[in-house]
């Protein structure tokens, strides 16, 4: 037996390591091949749970209405939102030592970043956007400025590069202040900030534990956006919250200013130790989350109008009747609605949603178990595809989320291609808006824990795009190059910078 146990001995352990090699090569293959993984996945489970490796996460994937139930009931202290963000941007290492506040662990803090994102953010849209209408437009005008080709108005640039300068120039003046879009060493900054910490963090979940304090020094020195960021901040929240108990105590007001600053501020308990390190630390976190997914979508969103002209006429129509009643507002639109919605649902800027992380075992009803550090994930671009939730789910219908009436009501011209875009089959039985939050629609999460800013999202692709759609006549340079458009990090999509558009400012 001894003998017998010696000759196999040695390829007992070459197939172990061989187990080992593939399921690490697997797990980097994720890094650069993350949607078509979870696709092929998705596709083999017949709905059922599957799990997929990354270097450093087990992913589990729940596809069914009982699972996603289950995940939306279950405590934020066993499947962990925070956690995940964590682990996916590193805040210690990347974000000035921030400690990311936990909200479910029960204390009062962080309930201040909460209600002025979720509650004084969206009421204030009404006051917001006529500001970020005026920015917008100006914002165009210097870019397509630098980049004019010819005498009759053309110009040719980036449409992400584009895209995202308006979104960070809109997101600063809304959660830092109109004075703070006018710094263009801040907005530069801010801009910078955000592909930074994605790296960094990037850079950390690979670093082996023990030479992590190692490499976050060199992340430091090298990324710099972050102490610009916080450097800036500091001395208007050291400035801003005494101001508060000083004004509290005399019975005075406290001074007006429309930003998410002070919505946090005000939205503190009587007596609340916020510092304002950990204030700025807060409004860091805040505008993380505000940046890529948006820029991505709305980015996508105008690619998708160029290949499909014969929505514009429509969306224009809409725009030119009613976007007066939406910068007032912060509703309406529906067309554009619509078309961005579906945009987005067949290119999403992520391919998974509601990350949640176990913070010890956990075990849904049909036996599917999740170890501690888990995660619990659901597959958002193969949900979006699924014929039972979406008629003809392969189609392009940009206006399927809309009602029959607001069809039957649009003056469009007797243009074949218009007139097969209002009767396209492609249609949902039931209106929806992009904001909704359903287990058929994951964009923004599910349940409580839901993305708080959703509403300003929607608000703000609505301002860019109308300004681009409604004065310039866009197109693309190269109209055939539709398939490499994006490029992949994990189960992000992001738009390359190399997809250009001209763009031609319309007669008046």
């Amino acid at each position: 037996m001894a003998p017998l146990i010696a000759f196999l001995l040695p390829f007992s352990l070459l197939a172990v390591i061989s187990a080992f090699i593939h399921r690490k090569f697997k797990a980097l293959k994720f890094f650069t091949h993350g949607p078509s993984i979870i696709q092929n996945a998705f596709d083999k489970s017949r709905g059922q749970p599957f799990e997929v490796h990354a270097v450093d996460t087990r992913n589990v994937f729940i596809s069914s209405p009982q699972h996603i139930k289950e995940l939306q009931g279950a405590s934020d202290s066993v499947l962990s939102l925070y956690a995940s963000a964590r682990k996916i941007i590193q805040p210690k290492y990347t974000m000035q030592d921030f400690n990311w506040l936990d909200f479910s662990k029960g204390g009062k803090q962080g309930w201040g970043f909460l209600r002025a994102v979720r509650v004084c953010l969206t009421d204030n849209l009404p006051n917001i956007l006529p500001t970020l209408t005026t920015l917008v437009r100006a914002e165009i005008s210097n870019v397509l400025f630098k980049h004019r080709i010819d005498n009759a108005g053309a110009n040719q640039v980036s449409l992400h590069a584009l895209v995202l300068r308006l979104v960070v120039v809109s997101n600063v003046a809304a959660i830092f202040g109109p004075d703070l879009a006018q710094n263009q060493v801040f907005v530069k900054a801010a801009q910078d900030y955000i592909e930074q910490t994605i790296f960094g963090g990037e850079i950390i979940r690979f670093t082996p534990s023990w030479l992590v304090p190692t490499v976050a020094a060199i992340i430091r020195r090298v990324f710099k956006a972050q102490l610009v960021v916080y450097e800036t901040l500091l001395p208007i929240a050291e400035q801003r919250l005494p101001k508060r108990e000083i004004a509290a105590e005399m019975g005075l007001e406290m001074p007006k200013y429309n930003d998410c600053i002070q919505w946090t501020i005000d939205s503190l308990p009587r007596g609340n130790s916020l510092t304002p390190r950990l204030l700025v630390h807060e409004l860091m976190g805040i505008w993380f989350g505000s940046v890529h997914a948006l820029a991505t979508t709305i980015t996508v969103a105008i690619h998708d109008l160029c290949l499909h002209p014969e929505y514009l006429d429509p969306i224009r129509a809409e725009i030119a009747s009613h976007y007066s009643h939406f910068e007032h507002t912060a509703h309406g639109l529906p067309l554009l609605d619509s078309f961005v919605k579906e945009s987005s649902r067949l290119t999403p800027a992520e391919t998974l949603s509601t990350r949640r992380e176990a913070t010890g075992p956990f075990t849904f009803s049909d036996g599917t178990r999740l170890n501690q550090g888990d995660w619990a994930v659901t597959p958002l671009l193969a949900i979006n595809k699924l014929p039972e939730y979406y008629p003809q789910p392969g189609q392009f219908n940009g206006f399927r989320f809309v009602s029959k009436e607001v069809l039957d009501s649009i003056n469009c011209s007797h243009d074949s291609k218009n007139t097969a875009v209002l009767q396209s089959e492609a249609q949902q039985a039931k209106p929806s808006k992009l904001t909704d939050i359903d287990p058929t629609w994951l964009m923004f999460g599910i349940g409580k824990q839901s993305c708080p800013g959703r509403f300003y999202a929607s608000a703000v692709m609505k301002v860019i795009i109308s300004q681009i759609v409604a004065n310039y006549d866009c197109k693309l340079v190269d109209p055939r190059a539709t398939e490499e458009v994006m490029w992949v990090m994990r189960s992000a999509q992001v738009p390359k910078h190399g997809v250009k558009v001209v763009l031609t400012a319309m007669e008046e």
